[in-house]
Order: C-alpha cells, then structure tokens, then sequence
C-alpha cells in the first residue's frame, strides 16, 4: 500500500467512519492511514479517533472502504482498476481486475440485496472468512488475496487468483478473456479421458482433505466451482465453506447436492462422485439430476470398471458406503492409476 511505510501485508483489523477509511496491520503498534486527506497516524489497534475496530481475528488481507453500489455501475476494489464484468450469479457478480502491480485478478462482489435475508448474506460472508486463512496452504485451493466490506455493509467483495484462460492465451486482451473452470472444459471437451480424471480428482481430493480436517465442508462442489490457475484444478466459489455440522441449513446444487445434506465431509465425498461421473461419462448431471445412465455396458477395459466402481461408491445414496474420507478416496485413485 503506497505510504504504508514499514507495515506489514498481513492486515487483519478495519475500522471507518462515513467516508473516511483506516487500514490497520494485524500487530499492535499500527501505521493508518486517513484516506481522506493521506495523513498518516501511529498507534494502538484500540485507539483508533473513529469508531472502534471491527476485528476480523485470524483473518489476513481484510479492508473496509468507501465504493460504489455494484448495481450502480463497477465496483470500487481498493488497490485496483476494475477492467470488465466477467460473470453475473445468483448473489452477485464476478469482475477482471488489474492491481497495482500489474496483475490480472478476479473479484468476487457479493450483494446483501441478492438474498432473501441477512443471515444468508452473512453465512456468504462467514464462508469467506472460514476460508481465507488457509486458502494458501494448499495449490488444490484458490488464492484470496484481499477481502473488503463496504461501510454501508450492503456488499463485500474477496480478489483471488484469475483462473487461466480457456484459449490457453495469456491474459492481455481482457475483452477476448474466458476463463477456463471445469464446466467450460467439459463443455468443450464433453468428456475427459481417465488418467485425467484421475489427476483432476486427486488434486482436488487433496484439497478437500485440508479442508475437513480443518472442520470444514465445502459444501457446493461443481464443474462451475472448480477453476485452473496455470493449469492446476483448484476449489473456488467459497461462499458456501462452513463448519460441519450434523444439522443446519443444507446448501448446494442440484446434481450434486447430497442426499443427506451437505454438512459433513461425506456429502463433499457425494459430490466429487457426481463430478468424477460427469468428467468420465460426458454425461450433464446438473440435468439429470439423479436419473444417471448407467455406464457398464460401454467400459472398455478392466481400469474403466475399477475407475467405475470407485464412481458408484462415491455417488452411493448411502454416506456409509462412500469412501470414508477424502483421503481414503484419493488412495484409491492413486492405486488406479498404478495398475
């Protein structure tokens, strides 16, 4: 941050009064910063002349500043141009941003006016804040590498990592951008052969695994949900990330969703099941929902079965014939791919 002198990257306590914002380091000396007239002040977290903080504990990367209302036009994302919308969702938009360095990034801008009630918004926003401490301990997860919260509270928006683009280009015409997920590939693609597959899978299965033993579930895992950042599968769209619970609101996608719910690791297993059948069959499961083919009579080779087999136990209606964890899942398609 231009004037920061000494601060340190890891900013993890904001506060802000009207227009005017404070950026604080997470230690408890501070440097802030009146963005209003760029004088510069030193000392306590708790000492702050506006109101007092409000502290997002563990959490790294978190600002709070002033913008426009995204339904108004672009959003301000502090730290960088916004260059173009890229996609509109059910509760918000995602846009092409470039930092100060230079960087191509996406931006997440999620609307409280969106959602039928402000607990839901604030579960979107709980699941970010679960997730953005260990979004970088593992390559199978996307990057968040800045979250913000406008004063009025009526938006947030996270910046992550840009997925790669489908072309295979390098991000320099942003008007020619497509970002390449899982969705797009199969819908390129229509089906993946099983090496790939299995590579795809294990990558994310690894992920998956950091995040339960974590306590946490994903809970909405998807073709969509699921980018490439140079040319790695990653787990994205981490609104829905919450603690596991045996209860509680069940969130996720038809065609994926679990039939138990989506509260527990099992239900994330049920879902990358779903994902693994889509990637092998071509087959849309968001369409079908649970009327899926069966593929038995077309398996050409004895890997095929086995690789068939671990699908059908996976996407099992019944938790205790899945996997028992994403690990165990992820041996099994190590060992396939020894055969």
């Amino acid at each position: 941050m231009n004037g920061l002198r000494g601060m340190s990257p890891l900013l993890d306590c904001v506060c802000s009064k009207g227009s005017v914002s404070w950026l604080l380091c997470g230690s408890d000396c501070v440097e802030r910063k009146h963005y209003a007239s760029g004088r510069m002040y030193r000392g306590r977290a708790h000492q702050c002349p506006a109101n007092p903080c409000r502290s997002d504990s563990g959490a790294t990367g978190f600002l709070l500043m002033s913008g426009q209302v995204p339904g108004s036009g672009r959003p301000r994302i502090a730290d960088h141009e916004v260059l173009r919308h890229l996609a509109r969702g059910t509760y918000g938009s995602v846009w092409l941003v470039q930092s100060v360095l230079g960087r191509c990034r996406a931006a997440k801008v999620v609307e409280r006016r969106a959602f039928a009630s402000s607990r839901q918004y604030e579960r979107e926003w709980t699941g970010v804040r679960h997730f953005e401490p260990i979004s970088r301990t593992h390559p199978g997860f996307v990057h968040i590498l800045q979250v913000g919260r406008c004063p009025d509270d009526t938006w947030f928006y996270y910046v992550m990592e840009l997925a790669d683009d489908l072309r295979r280009m390098p991000v320099e015409d942003c008007s020619e951008y497509v970002p390449r997920t899982l969705r797009a590939e199969l819908d390129r693609r229509r089906r993946l052969p099983v090496l790939e597959c299995v590579l795809v899978a294990r990558t994310l299965l690894l992920a998956l695994q950091v995040l339960h033993h974590r306590g946490l579930v994903h809970r909405d895992m998807k073709p969509a949900n699921i980018i490439y950042v140079d040319g790695v599968p990653k787990l994205a769209d981490i609104g829905t990330v919450a603690t596991q619970q045996h209860g509680g609101t069940s969130v996720g996608s038809v065609g994926y969703h679990p039939p138990e719910g989506s509260g527990r690791p099992a239900g994330d297993i049920f879902s990358m099941g779903r994902i693994l059948y889509e990637m092998f069959s071509g087959v849309a499961v968001q369409e079908l929902a649970d009327n899926l083919p069966d593929l038995t009579p077309r398996l050409k080779n004895d890997v095929e079965r086995r690789f068939y087999q671990i699908i059908q136990r996976s996407c099992s209606f019944d938790p205790r014939q899945r996997p028992a964890s994403a690990g165990a899942l992820e041996q099994e398609l190590a060992a396939l791919c020894e055969v």
